[in-house]
């Protein structure tokens, strides 16, 4: 392969970047919400719903295997393991990386930063040896008149252009990736979770007031300070506090409002899990979960918040990696069986009515849960109308 990408080492972030709203800014230093946290990939990864959402969704477009199937003339499809990219797209798309790692590196590009996550073909002559992610800080895009990109990648001597024919580049719909659009309520979140380690740190009260009746000296208070500190806090907190006779305590207390964290929380897990379109149920936010939308909300995950990322990953790989002759024979998809995939008792009812109605027979049922196939397994036979013998009788039952 080409040896500028080996070369490859840690350089300054060179993105085209949005020269309003602080896009300079939000690429060097992360955007600042209005609880004034700084939020960036790495500090919004400290804030568990957003954690577990880019894990959530970057994870699972990972796991769901990518397969290129040869279309069949009397309709209908077969996997194409022949076609020079299928090992690359289902198995490793180069010798340091398995294609599980190369999708997860990829989304979590797409999911935290705006540019998005890169991969460059590496082509041989016209044939593809490999594909490899480039990481965000070795690359920049910029668009023309006409929004047709040219990227820049970056390496030890010096950067190259390449066109949008030598890339697959994945990218939030909106142009901005989920963590930018839910700056405000991670930062709120980041913020409410250092209030309540710090309200933790101190004891769950309130300051108190103490009332000198007597003018004390800066030092003199200081100390008074330290003494009242030292009986109140850590392991000394509860125990009996003593105090000089011309001075007043009084405590105050916190209010419940104030002390109400758990709703303001599990309200902000909500719009975290909005900003990614993901089900709250799957943040684990069990708040308003029953059993109906625990089910319902696996296919509601795999329709608005997978597939429109499974449909980017396909149009970019159908752009680059195959000709246009060959888009009219081949397809590709992500295999999101296992994602939908029920109890076993719903699967064996959904498998007797398949085989009954000879929509599947019993070997491909069998496969379907990797099992080894039987003699026999390979006919379209209703069990309901067959006779002992073997053959249908056409009868209805």
């Amino acid at each position: 392969m080409f040896n500028w990408l080996r070369r490859l080492r840690p350089a300054a972030e060179t993105r085209a970047l949005d020269l309003e709203n602080g896009g300079i800014l939000a690429a060097m230093v992360g955007r600042v919400s209005s609880a004034g946290i700084t939020v960036t990939p790495d500090t919004a990864l400290m804030v568990t719903a957003a954690s577990c959402a880019i894990r959530l969704i970057a994870e699972t477009v990972a796991t769901l295997p990518i397969l290129v199937h040869r279309r069949l003339d009397g309709g209908g499809k077969e996997r194409a393991t022949d076609h020079p990219v299928y090992r690359l797209l289902h198995d490793a798309p180069n010798d340091f990386q398995s294609s599980y790692d190369l999708k997860l590196k990829v989304m979590i590009d797409a999911l935290t930063r705006d540019a998005g996550g890169l991969i460059f073909i590496n082509r041989v002559g016209n044939e593809v040896r490999e594909l490899i992610r480039i990481p965000p800080a070795k690359w920049s895009v910029s668009y023309d008149d006409l929004d047709v990109p040219t990227y820049s990648i970056s390496d030890a001597i010096g950067s190259r252009k390449v066109g949008a024919g030598d890339v697959i580049h994945i990218r939030a719909s909106l142009g901005k990736s989920p963590l930018t659009l839910a700056t405000e309520s991670i930062g709120l979140t980041s913020a409410l979770q250092s209030y309540a380690g710090r309200l933790m740190k101190n004891g769950p009260k309130a300051g108190a007031v103490l009332s000198a009746k007597n003018d004390l000296t800066p030092a003199a208070l200081k100390n008074l300070r330290d003494a009242v500190i030292a009986q109140t806090t850590g392991d000394a907190e509860g125990s009996l506090l003593v105090l000089p006779s011309p001075v007043d305590f009084n405590a105050a207390s916190w209010t419940p409002e104030a002390l109400e964290l758990v709703d303001q929380r599990r309200f902000l897990i909500d719009e975290v899990a909005r900003a990614f379109r993901t089900p709250s149920i799957l943040l684990h936010e069990y708040g308003r979960a029953t059993w109906a939308n625990s089910v319902q909300m696996r296919q509601d995950f795999l329709t608005f918040s997978i597939l429109p990322w499974l449909e980017a990953w396909i149009g970019a790989i159908l752009r680059v990696l195959f000709s246009s002759e060959e888009r009219d024979q081949f397809d590709v998809e992500f295999l999101v069986d296992d994602l939908l995939r029920a109890d076993l008792a719903s699967r064996a009812d959904a498998y007797g009515k398949l085989i009954t109605a000879r929509v599947l027979n019993p070997n491909e049922c069998r496969a379907m849960e990797g099992r080894a196939p039987y003699a026999g397994g390979d006919e379209f036979l209703n069990p309901n109308t067959t006779k002992d013998g073997g053959a249908d009788n056409g009868a209805s039952t």
